[in-house]
């Protein structure tokens, strides 16, 4: 099989042969990013909003809680300069279910681990 190309085909072409080389030589080094779990544990804030849960139900307090602290773990990783929590501990209740503004609250904290990251060039 036999192509031809027009005129202007075989131009873009040429230029784009010649063009090649010079993209190639000056384009940026591309790098990988590494991500791994830090070895340092941190506990949650106690005394914040996010370090309590509420609601109507002792249960459903303990729930909220719980997706709480894992909010609040997150943003402590964010404010410490990570990409965010990639561990969480189990929750640990310091005041178990009491009354609070007409719902029921749940007080408590949990360790968690922070997302550690950086790139690695390629180039060697």
């Amino acid at each position: 099989m036999t192509m031809t190309f027009r005129r202007p085909a075989r131009l873009l072409l040429a230029a784009l042969a010649l063009a090649l080389p010079l993209a190639l030589v000056s384009a940026p080094a591309e790098a990988t990013t590494i991500c791994r779990c830090s070895a340092i544990s941190f506990t949650t804030t106690s005394n914040v909003p996010l370090s309590w849960g509420m609601g109507p139900t002792c249960s459903a307090a303990t729930a909220n809680l719980d997706a709480n602290t894992a909010d609040l773990a997150d943003l402590e990783c964010l404010d410490r300069g990570f990409e965010g929590q990639c561990y969480l501990g189990p929750l640990q209740i310091t005041t178990a279910c009491h009354s609070s503004m007409g719902q029921i609250q749940v007080d408590g904290k949990r360790d968690y681990r922070c997302l550690v990251c950086f790139d690695i060039d390629q180039q060697q």
